[in-house]
């Protein structure tokens, strides 16, 4: 065997290892690349939608944002009922509304502790994001929604948010 033979054969196994070496270097890359590309906060930048994301499952309920009442309203003359609005939720089905009322229970009337127990009808379900409420006499109350998804899991409750209502007692001066 020549001497030239032998020395083209070293060199090939020589550069082998180096060219092996780029290669792995290249497929670490393309898949850094393609892996970066398909992280689910990546593809919502943009635009585009990951492969994996069907396999997620369905994205978790937020809690609603209480729009109104805003928290600590006070109401005074003439108004037994308020509107009760929230944001809606993305993926949500329906929601429940729960208004509690500060030792308006029957077992608790005048009580000095402070008690919150459900006012009438609630909890509430409704597919809206509103609710009436309506009351009689002077009422401390507290509200916040939950929000349900098609299969009926609850997501985060809301804060709760605080309302009261006062009647306005005008003394009426009679001329004698």
């Amino acid at each position: 065997m020549s001497d030239e033979g032998r020395s083209d054969r070293q060199s090939f196994w020589v550069t082998v290892p180096g060219i092996l070496t780029g290669i792995a270097g290249l497929v670490v890359a393309v898949t850094g690349l393609v892996a970066l590309l398909y992280r689910p906060e990546t593809a919502v930048s943009l635009g585009t939608a990951p492969i994996s994301a069907t396999t997620l499952g369905p994205r978790p309920l937020l809690a609603p944002t209480l729009i109104s009442p805003t928290n600590e309203s006070a109401y005074f003359v003439g108004q037994r009922s308020a509107m009760l609005t929230w944001t809606t939720v993305p993926g949500a089905a329906k929601y429940r509304v729960e208004v509690e009322c500060r030792n308006c229970s029957k077992a608790s009337p005048g009580s000095i502790t402070v008690v919150w127990s459900p006012a009438g009808g609630s909890p509430a379900m409704t597919t809206t994001s509103s609710y009436l409420f309506t009351w009689t006499g002077n009422i401390d109350a507290r509200w916040r929604v939950t929000a349900f998804s098609l299969d009926g899991s609850p997501g985060p409750a809301s804060g709760w948010w605080a309302f009261k209502y006062r009647i306005l007692r005008i003394p009426v001066i009679v001329p004698t």
